[in-house]
């Protein structure tokens, strides 16, 4: 993944109401039978792992891994015989994902870089995955050994039993808290970001860069850097607290204009998409 979110490409009306028909689907199924959901998302997986997931079953996965056993299990289908292979299938599903549900399958993505010995790559499938949801967990422990120099090539899971346990209702919160925060950017639309937490401005931003078929680098937690056809912005977040309280935009025409509000964002990513002038070279 090396930074990047994934490959843009233009989304259309009819793209966002069938993702949000289907995380709407995938939040009734969980809340209504969790056990049902469960052994869905389980024939999803295996499916996926045997190269056989047709395109329209990639999200409802991608929203089944936010239940920290589906998630698990996929960590340990990882193992040092299919470890570049599962690094490649996993960042393909990362590329087509969009970045509010990215988290899990980008943390996957890491995890099979790292146990393949590609460390470039799983550190940035890392950022990726705590830019979009800083709070993640599993990420966060990832970052932590890696930190620690813990984390490296002999990283495998494969072997440690998971505990047989009954599904629970309180699995699905983390899939519901990420369903819940992608109704709020598509309900709310360009509206102001000021005081929205800085994981949830980059994920907007990220979701308007991704819709207008724009690709997106993450230079740094505070920072991203926006792209197409050899034109390039950097956008810079001013944060306080871990609140968003404003753009700042950098061309080489415009070097450190402040945006206050998304939809500022928003028309500075259009510009780009229509190919402006004063766009410098990437």
């Amino acid at each position: 993944m090396s930074h990047a979110l994934k490959e843009a490409h233009p989304m259309t009306a009819a793209d966002r109401a069938q993702i949000t028909a289907t995380v709407n689907a995938a939040v009734q199924a969980a809340t209504a039978n969790i056990d049902a959901y469960v052994k869905e998302a389980l024939r999803l997986l295996d499916t996926f792992h045997n190269g056989a997931l047709a395109s329209p079953d990639d999200l409802p996965l991608v929203l089944a891994l936010h239940i920290d056993r589906i998630r698990d299990m996929a960590l340990q289908a990882i193992n040092p015989a299919n470890a570049a292979n599962r690094s490649d299938t996993w960042t393909n599903l990362a590329m087509r994902t969009e970045p509010v549900f990215i988290a899990p399958v980008a943390t996957l993505a890491a995890c099979a870089a790292f146990l393949a010995g590609d460390a470039k790559h799983g550190t940035g499938a890392l950022e990726t995955a705590l830019i979009c949801d800083p709070g993640y967990r599993l990420a966060h422990l990832m970052q932590g050994m890696l930190r620690t120099g813990s984390l490296h090539a002999d990283f495998d899971v494969s072997d440690l039993p998971l505990p047989d346990v009954q599904p629970r209702r309180t699995w699905a919160i983390p899939l519901l808290r990420r369903a819940d925060l992608h109704r709020q950017l598509t309900a709310t639309g360009p509206a102001a970001i000021a005081g929205h937490d800085l994981g949830t401005a980059r994920a907007a931003v990220a979701r308007a860069a991704h819709a207008g078929g724009l690709a997106v680098t993450f230079t740094t937690t505070d920072s991203a850097h926006y792209e197409r056809d050899g034109k390039a912005l950097t956008i810079t977040y001013g944060h306080d607290g871990g609140l968003a309280h404003a753009f700042w935009i950098h061309t080489r025409s415009q070097p450190g204009r402040r945006l206050d509000s998304l939809p500022d964002v928003l028309a500075a990513l259009t510009a780009l998409a229509s190919g402006p002038d004063d766009m410098p070279p990437a």
